[in-house]
């Protein structure tokens, strides 16, 4: 509720302003307005594994420290100097984060131009020269079914889709990945251990990219990352 996070927000940092609701699926997000400033607030409610979020905010202060061109998110630390904070109220666990706003278009809300892809091929590749260089084990460690590498994990929930159509076609794409991939028919799950690993951003779609005069200015959202073949 906006009047919780009104609360919070001037309990734990000592912001006042105007609140924005953002669209979210693992937290309650909201664009904060406070004079010139702009963050977003982000509340979990019930997370099973406050670990990764406190490891997603180290590799946005390890990635803003070694490279500001990237123009990230950085988290914002409490008035007691922490970068996350959790709580207990009545029933629930709550666990509070801030990070800059970063503006900007998203290219979902542009045309994109030949010179446009090529900024976000230059801007990814300058990502993950500098995800190479971390470590984490709290992400290496992640079992995650959006990390196709342990598609085990979708495996397990084609039984709750309805149609027996669509199950068939989520099965034909792991066969295919698993068996037949590429012109030299080979098995991915048998050379994966062979391949580079890093930690990944794992959502670069088009709303989590933001464009400032169709070049690709900065990546949002952190909350997938993942450790697989880079």
């Amino acid at each position: 509720m906006k009047s919780r996070a009104h609360r919070l927000l001037n309990e734990h940092y000592g912001i006042t302003g105007n609140l924005k609701r953002l669209n979210a699926y693992a937290s309650e997000n909201y664009l904060v307005i406070s004079g010139d400033n702009k963050f977003v607030f982000k509340i979990y409610i019930n997370n099973d594994n406050p670990l990764l979020i406190q490891s997603e905010n180290e590799i946005l202060l390890a990635l803003n420290s070694s490279n500001r061109s990237l123009n990230l998110p950085c988290p914002v630390k409490t008035k007691n100097g922490e970068y996350q904070f959790a709580f207990q109220e009545k029933e629930s666990h709550y666990i509070i984060r801030l990070l800059t706003y970063i503006e900007g278009t998203f290219l979902a809300e542009m045309v994109p131009d030949k010179m446009s892809y090529k900024s976000l091929g230059i801007y990814l590749a300058s990502l993950d020269h500098e995800l190479l260089k971390l470590k984490n084990p709290i992400i290496e460690s992640r079992k995650f079914q959006w990390n196709i590498g342990q598609l085990y994990l979708v495996e397990e929930k084609i039984k709750y889709i309805n149609e027996p159509s669509r199950q068939n076609l989520v099965r034909h794409f792991i066969l295919q990945y698993n068996e037949n991939v590429g012109q030299y028919n080979e098995n991915v799950g048998r050379i994966s251990h062979q391949l580079r690993h890093s930690i990944i951003h794992n959502d670069c779609h088009e709303w989590n990219i933001l464009t400032n005069k169709n070049q690709v200015t900065s990546l949002i959202d952190f909350g997938d990352i993942v450790y697989m073949p880079h």
